[in-house]
This record gives C-alpha cells, sequence and structure tokens, in this order.
C-alpha cells in the first residue's frame, strides 16, 4: 500500500529481469527503471520524502492549468498557422525567376536553377585590397569564406540590402512570392498544375506539376532557410505548439520574432509575440507558481524530525522566547501573548534554537568578556583598546582601503600604480597583523578562535602572511614573485563593514540574519535538487549517448555516420564533430542537463536531439525536452520560489521579534545601570565608600537627568526664554527641583545609538513653532496663507466643472491631455525624421509649446503649495520633484535647444 515499497519493488524485479537475460529483446526500456534507483534513497531521510510527497501532490493540481496552457496553446498555434504558415522557406534569390538549365549532375535531364544568394566573406590575394570588387579590378583572386543565406525576406525585409530577389515556395500564400516558371503560364498569368508542359518520359505515377516535371537543380529546392526552423515553425499545429512552447520559456522568442519580422511584416510579428509572451510565460508560469505553494501550503513545512505543520497542531504548543512570564494568577505563571500569529508561531517556534545556533553565531561581533581571560593589567590595556571605537573604525577604514586598492589591480598592470601598491600591501598586512595580535591580547587564544569573526580573520592573515613569504623567497630565487590566488581571500575583509553595519542597523541585521537562515532550511531542497538532476543525466545519457555526431557542431545540420561510436570518425580521442554539450560522458552530460534546467539556451540542444534522431521520433524527443523543462525548471523552480519566499517571512518575523526583545533588554539594562548611578550620587559619598570597600570599584558617577518611558535620556539645561511654561510636561520625570522652572531639555534621543528628535524635545526646548508663524506656512518665505496670489494660485488648482453630475478639475485634467499629446509626439519624433518635413516641425514646435504650459504648472503650484514649509509643500511629493526634475531639463533645453 506504501508507493515507496512500489518504486522499489519495481526497481528491483526490473534489475532482475535483465540481470537473469529472461528478456533480450523488445524491453530495452526496462533499464530506464534502474535509473530510479537514487529515490531508493529518500526513505533514509524523513524531511526529503515528505518534500517529494509535495512535488507529487502538485501534479494533479498543475492538470487544470495544463489544461488551459493547452487551449491557450491552440488558440495562439492556430492564428499562427493562418498568418505564418510557410514564410520560413521564403529567401533571397540571385535572380528573379526559375530558369530551366541542363542538369550539371546529369546532361542528359534538365533542371529549375533558382539559386539561394550566399553572403559570404573573403579576402583578397593582393592584402593592400580589401573588396572584391578592387580585387578582381587588379587581377587580384578573391577567396570566399564563411557562407551563409541571406536573412529571411518577404515582409520588412525585400532583399534590398543584397540587390537580390525575394522567393518563396510553390504553395506560398502571397503569390506574388510564387516561383514564375517561363512557359508554363496560362494567359491569365497564373500558374497550371497538372495541365500542360509536363517533361517528356515522365512516369504515369508522377503527378504534372506547373514546373512541367523537371525537377529543381541541386541547392534551388525549396528549403527551411536557418535550420532550427525545420522544428520550431507555424507550418503545421505540433511545430507552433513547439514554437509557442519555446517562445514561454523566453529562451530565443526574440530571434522566432525577427524572422516573423522579415518574412511577414513588423506590425503583425510584433502584436503576436506581445500578446504571447504576456499571456503564456508572465501569466502561465506565475499561476503554475501559485499552484505549488497553494500545494506545499497544504503538505506543510518540515521540522527537524520530519513531521509537517498538521502533524504539529496536535501537539501542546511550545512557548517562543518573546513569551515571557508577566504575573502570577491564582499562583499559576501566566505567560504573555506572542505577537506572532498561531499559524506562523507553529511553524517557526521550534527552529529558534537552531536559527540561534546558525545565525547568532555567524553574526556575532567579538565583545569583551565578563572575566578576562588573563587577570593583569597589559591584557586590561589590550582589551581596552581592542574594543574601544576608535580602534574599530581605524581597522574598518584599513579593510576598505586594503579593498579599493585591490580593485586598482589590473591585467596588464599599470606600471605608475605598482610601486605604491606593493607598498599599500606592506602597510595593510603590517596593521593586520598588529590588529590580530591585539586581539589575540585582548580575548586569550580560546576566545579568539571560538569566535567565528576573529576566527576567520585570522586565518586571512595567516594565508596573507604565508604568500607573502612565499612570494618574498620567489623574489630572492628567481627573480620575480608574482601573485597567489590567496590574495583574493584578503577582499572577504569586507564582510566584517557588513557586519558593523549589521550591529548599528536593525532593519539591515534582520534583513542579513533572515537570509543566512533562509539558505540554511533550503537544504533539503539542494539534496532533492542535486538527485533528480543526477537521475535527469542518466536518463538521458540512455537516450543520447554517442548520438551527437554532425557534419557541423554549430548548426546540427547533418547527422555522421560515425553516429553511435565513442569517436568521430573512428579516431580515438577524436571529438571534432561533438557539440561543447552532450551527452557522451557523465559529467558533460551533468552540465548540459543543469544548462537545461536553467533554461540557458535549451533549446539548441532540444535541436540537436531531434536532429540526431529519425523524423519519426523527433515529437518524442520534442516531448521529452519539454518534460525536462516543465518538470525540472518549472515546477522545480517554483517549489524553489515558494519556499524560499515563506520561509524568509517566517524567519524574518521570528528574527525581528527577537532583536526587538534584545533591544529591549539593552534598554532595561541600561535604565537599571543608570538607576544605580543616580542612587549612588544621592545616597552620597558614604554609600560610595561602602562600596568601595565591598568592591573594590569605584561607582560611575553620571549627570543628573531624566528617563522617560521609552528609554530617552533627556538633559537639563539652561533656558533661554521663559516659555517653557506652555510646554507639555515629559511622561516620566524626577522629582520637581526648585529650580525646574528655570530649565529646558536639549534632547539627546539615544535608541540603539541612533539621535531622534520627537515633538516633546521641540516643545522643551523651547515653544511650539506655530501653524502660521514664519517660515511655516509662507510660499517662498514671503506669501501668507492670506496672500490673494495664493488664494488664486489654489482656486486655480481646485477649478471645477459639473458635467452630468460629475466633477471635473479643469486644471488638472488639462495638464493630463497636454502630457498625453507630448508623450505621442516624442513617440513619433525620432532622429531619422526628415527635419525639413512639415508635419516633424510642428511635432517640434508643440514640444515647446508643452514645455512651457508644463513650466507655467509648476509655477502654480509653487505659488499654492510652497516650496519647503507646509505640510502640502511641493517638494514633500515624490511625484511633484520628478515633474520638477522633468521641468527643469525643458527648461535647459530651451535654454540650449542644440543640447538635444
Amino acid at each position: 500500500r506504501d508507493p515507496w515499497n512500489w518504486l522499489d519493488f519495481i526497481v528491483v524485479v526490473s534489475a532482475w529481469i535483465e540481470t537473469l537475460g529472461l528478456v533480450e529483446n523488445g524491453l530495452g526500456f526496462l533499464r530506464l527503471f534502474r535509473i530510479l534507483r537514487p529515490l531508493r534513497s529518500l526513505n533514509a531521510v524523513p524531511q526529503m520524502k515528505v518534500l517529494v510527497n509535495t512535488v507529487i501532490s502538485s501534479v494533479p493540481r498543475l492538470f487544470n492549468v495544463i489544461g488551459v496552457t493547452v487551449v491557450l496553446f491552440v488558440i495562439f498555434g492556430s492564428i499562427g498557422t493562418s498568418l505564418f504558415g510557410g514564410i520560413f522557406f521564403r529567401g533571397c534569390r540571385t535572380i528573379s525567376s526559375p530558369v530551366l538549365i541542363r542538369n550539371p549532375e546529369d546532361n542528359s535531364t534538365q533542371c529549375w536553377s533558382w539559386p539561394y544568394l550566399l553572403m559570404c566573406d573573403g579576402y583578397c590575394s593582393d592584402d593592400t585590397l580589401s573588396d572584391e570588387a578592387s580585387c578582381a579590378a587588379h587581377g587580384a583572386f578573391w577567396n570566399q569564406t564563411d557562407c551563409s543565406y541571406d536573412r529571411l525576406c518577404g515582409g520588412a525585409y525585400m532583399c534590398e540590402d543584397s540587390d537580390g530577389y525575394c522567393g518563396g515556395s510553390e504553395d506560398d500564400r502571397n503569390w506574388k512570392l510564387r516561383p514564375k516558371f517561363a512557359g508554363f503560364e496560362d494567359t491569365s498569368g497564373n500558374f497550371e498544375r497538372g495541365v500542360s508542359g509536363c517533361a517528356p518520359g515522365l512516369p504515369e505515377d508522377e503527378p504534372c506539376t506547373n514546373r512541367g516535371g523537371f525537377p529543381w537543380c541541386k541547392g534551388s529546392e525549396t528549403m527551411y532557410i536557418y535550420p532550427e526552423t525545420e522544428f520550431v515553425n507555424f507550418d503545421q499545429i505540433g511545430g507552433a505548439i513547439l514554437t509557442i512552447f519555446q517562445c514561454m520559456t523566453m529562451e530565443g522568442w526574440t530571434d522566432i520574432m525577427y524572422y516573423v519580422h522579415d518574412a511577414y511584416g513588423f506590425w503583425t510579428g510584433t502584436l503576436y509575440f506581445f500578446a504571447l509572451l504576456p499571456v503564456t510565460s508572465f501569466f502561465l508560469l506565475n499561476v503554475a507558481l501559485a499552484v505549488v505553494d497553494e500545494a506545499r501550503e497544504d503538505a506543510g513545512d518540515l521540522d527537524e524530525n520530519g513531521q509537517s505543520t498538521a502533524q504539529q497542531a496536535s501537539k501542546p504548543p511550545i512557548l517562543a522566547p518573546a513569551q515571557v512570564v508577566a504575573e502570577e494568577k491564582d499562583g499559576v505563571p501566566m505567560p504573555m501573548p506572542s505577537p506572532l500569529s498561531s499559524r506562523s508561531a507553529m511553524v517557526v517556534i521550534h527552529d529558534s534554537s537552531e536559527l540561534s545556533d546558525e545565525v547568532g553565531d555567524f553574526m556575532a561581533d567579538p565583545e569583551p568578556g565578563d572575566v578576562l581571560w588573563w587577570d593583569c593589567t597589559a591584557v586590561r590595556i589590550l582589551q581596552h583598546i581592542a574594543f574601544s571605537p576608535v580602534f574599530v573604525n581605524i581597522i574598518m577604514f584599513f579593510i576598505a582601503g586594503n579593498v579599493i586598492a585591490m580593485m586598482l589591480e589590473t591585467y596588464p598592470p599599470i606600471l605608475v600604480l605598482q610601486e605604491p601598491l606593493a607598498i599599500c600591501e606592506v602597510v595593510f598586512l603590517g596593521v593586520f597583523c598588529l590588529e590580530m595580535v591585539i586581539m589575540l591580547g585582548a580575548m586569550g587564544p580560546k576566545g579568539y578562535v571560538l569566535n567565528p569573526v576573529t576566527c576567520f580573520d585570522g586565518i586571512i592573515v595567516l594565508v596573507s602572511l604565508i604568500q607573502k613569504i612565499v612570494s618574498l623567497a620567489q623574489a630572492s630565487t628567481s627573480g620575480g614573485g608574482g601573485s597567489s590566488a590567496f590574495t583574493a581571500l584578503r577582499t572577504l575583509r569586507l564582510f566584517r563593514v557588513l557586519n558593523k553595519l549589521a550591529n548599528r542597523s536593525l532593519s539591515f541585521r534582520v534583513l542579513l540574519k533572515a537570509m543566512v537562515a533562509t539558505g540554511a532550511s533550503l537544504r533539503y531542497w539542494a539534496l532533492l535538487f542535486i538527485l533528480v538532476l543526477y537521475i535527469f543525466t542518466l536518463m538521458w545519457m540512455t537516450f543520447f549517448a554517442t548520438r551527437f555526431h554532425f557534419e557541423d557542431p554549430d548548426s546540427f545540420d547533418a547527422v555522421l555516420p560515425s553516429q553511435g561510436e565513442p569517436w568521430c570518425s573512428g579516431e580515438v580521442n577524436n571529438q571534432d564533430c561533438m557539440p561543447r554539450a552532450h551527452f557522451d560522458t557523465f559529467f558533460w552530460a551533468m552540465i548540459t542537463i543543469f544548462q537545461v534546467m536553467t533554461g540557458e539556451n535549451w533549446n539548441t540542444i532540444m535541436y540537436a536531439g531531434m536532429r540526431s534522431y529519425e523524423v519519426e521520433m523527433r515529437p518524442f524527443i520534442a516531448g521529452l525536452f519539454m518534460f525536462l523543462i516543465l518538470f525540472g525548471q518549472i515546477l522545480f523552480l517554483s517549489l524553489f520560489l515558494s519556499m524560499l519566499m515563506s520561509k524568509f517571512d517566517e524567519v524574518q518575523d521570528l528574527i525581528a521579534a527577537s532583536e526587538k526583545q534584545k533591544a529591549i533588554d539593552r534598554k532595561s539594562k541600561s535604565m537599571s545601570m543608570s538607576r544605580k548611578s543616580t542612587v549612588a550620587i544621592l545616597e552620597g559619598p558614604k554609600r560610595a565608600k561602602d562600596e568601595v570597600k565591598e568592591t573594590g570599584e569605584v561607582p560611575q558617577v553620571s549627570e543628573p537627568e531624566t528617563t522617560s518611558a521609552k528609554g530617552v535620556k533627556k538633559i537639563l539645561v539652561r533656558p533661554s526664554s521663559g516659555d517653557v511654561a506652555n510646554a507639555p510636561a515629559p511622561a516620566s520625570s524626577v522629582e520637581e527641583d526648585p529650580h525646574a522652572a528655570d530649565a529646558k531639555t536639549v534632547s539627546e534621543l539615544e535608541t540603539d545609538g541612533a539621535v531622534e528628535e520627537t515633538p516633546s524635545s521641540f516643545a522643551l526646548a523651547g515653544a511650539p513653532l506655530k501653524a502660521d508663524a514664519w517660515p511655516r506656512g509662507y510660499a517662498w518665505f514671503i506669501l501668507s496663507e492670506s496672500n490673494p496670489a495664493r488664494k488664486a494660485a489654489r482656486w486655480f488648482l481646485d477649478w471645477e466643472v459639473n458635467v452630468q453630475g460629475t466633477h471635473i478639475k479643469v486644471f488638472d485634467n488639462f495638464i493630463l491631455l497636454c502630457i498625453l499629446f507630448s508623450t505621442i509626439g516624442m513617440a513619433y519624433d525620432t532622429p531619422l525624421n526628415d527635419p525639413d518635413d512639415t508635419v516633424t516641425k510642428l511635432v517640434r514646435k508643440s514640444d515647446s509649446i508643452f514645455s512651457y504650459i508644463f513650466i507655467f504648472e509648476m509655477s502654480v503650484k509653487l505659488f499654492a503649495m510652497g516650496l519647503i514649509w507646509g505640510p502640502d509643500a511641493y517638494l514633500r511629493s515624490g511625484w511633484n520633484v520628478l515633474d520638477g526634475i522633468v521641468v527643469a531639463v525643458s527648461i535647459i533645453g530651451l535654454v540650449y535647444p542644440g543640447t538635444g
């Protein structure tokens, strides 16, 4: 009843059937079941087993999406076949119509000659001549190289660049592009089929066509101009669906669109692909992502024991670290409610310790310990130096300088910078060695090694020292030092700058920790992906090993007779006929499968696979690659994105709550220390002496200060005016002092080292600014709210008309209309337009008029709103800032019209 046991049974039985030789021929497909053996390893990892169940459960849900996809593919495919059928046969010819000549291969027969136009590169035997005409004029010989067919034609391109003639197939839907066979057309100008002019001696079973029964000469027959269009075309519904599928993956779709432009028309091709890509690539692929995400949510996330969320829901809830005991009720401790939702708490809480181990140590910055590793004066001095802000900032400066110096290294080296960079390298190395010695003395060898930041930095310093010693040794022996790959490791010190930024910014710290924790949580997906990659590699080797042997490995135009042999032309280690991406060896097959699963140039590998098999097998090969893209790329990528987004949100919520709790703890600790120092001051010198006798340490004495409910310190200073009486009282304060009436606060609001300003600080610092007090409420510092010019400007902005019960603002809609016409004018006006054309002159003149209108709009808004001061000032809106920049550019264009 277990499907995993069924899988094991099929694998084992198929292996025994092949091993015992019970079936010799006809059941070779049983070899494929051996490839499924690696899936048996999933039984040993419960997390991967549940993850595979998630993938399997999402497949039936994707059937509805596949149904919609098939309908859309059929619709777009039918439109494509009706519009673009046969256009990939259209090519440039050397002559306008076919001519009947004697067959060069058989002088006894005749054939129609209508050669394709070849575009060839070449060179002249006389090096002083560069083109074919001058080469022939001087009697030199022109050597042709790298010949290829010209572009498709019949649409936007009509062979005007090559002085050729566009021609299509005999059944081309555009009769003007059909070949005209001289002597085999009726009086109406049309071409008869099987009526007259048949070749003498034509067999009775061969139909008489308008070619008169004469064959095409070699090289003149109708063919696909580009080899890949034999597989992706709009000649039948199958080829159209394969073409649309390739476009859906957004690989090579621009080439197909350009083919349609050249062979059919620019506007029709553009509109077709502009409608195809959003519907298939943007819409359908994201719907598949939504379906996979829904299946993953239903299957549930995994914990360390391989249990799903649904299984965890039946267990008693586990309190998060943020759920601390707040009070007791009836003698029973009552926990505070967690800010996380029930679902996120259920999924995330069990990972709190894991996140602490994975992320906390990674982001841990070296800090002074409570107990010295060696209690002596030297260690105290080194610890004071190592953890002082000045020393830390100096080291950060040298790290940044080291990275900049490494960025200046080039190949070939700049001679002027070689000596300064060598000196800088020695200075940086000396500074980092000194830092290492100081940190070792301050933290001790054990603390230095156990801290990942200092340990990582110490490894880099040691490697840099070894590299420098080796370089000096080489310089003394061989006269040249040379560089080492270990030099690049010094760049990793830049991560310390990120660490410092994370310690100073809560949002940045949460982001980094969430990224690390999310990456760690995706390890089972990575293992499953590697396993699937391994299975597909073995499967594709079964189908395509030793089959990618072509005359031209770049175009895959013809298969060599050596197909099926290990090497090209029977020569050992000869791989000239094989493309770089092939399936002959395991590692190259894995690289090729990985390339297909990433979607990079996968279509050319599919073309090679289809070319390597007979015509009857090509639909199966195309379906095989489509399955690989659907399963290996779309399904697995959707699963990855779904897990990434959900895990990132969950981890970010947990880390944010944890960091906020740490910030609250730090504030509480700081406030308690402040209270202790205040008590020491109030109790006088006697208490301080007692503490010195008991602890041997002198208590710290701080300025008198008040602490608000938010942990904000306000230092009392002398006032400059008597307006403090009108100021609101702080949330919490010390006992009233007789001199408190003569005091105000200059706020130094410190929260995690950041300085903030609050309305209460302004109020305590002095009388608050009134809403209409200068410069607030004044436009351009001179126009008050009651100014007639400002009133007129505001009335003009708010002017409305009533049209059938709808209020319409005249000024805003007029500006929108001007923006619309200005946009159309900019789209029409291109550098290729004739400057003397009347329409071009009108468009460019209207652009200047619109610029004056927009300048007037900006001026009216500046009068009505003001520039800076006021709640609705002009610069307080991002759209106004953008509009102001555009207007400023327009003014520059009006003042200097020649700047473009």
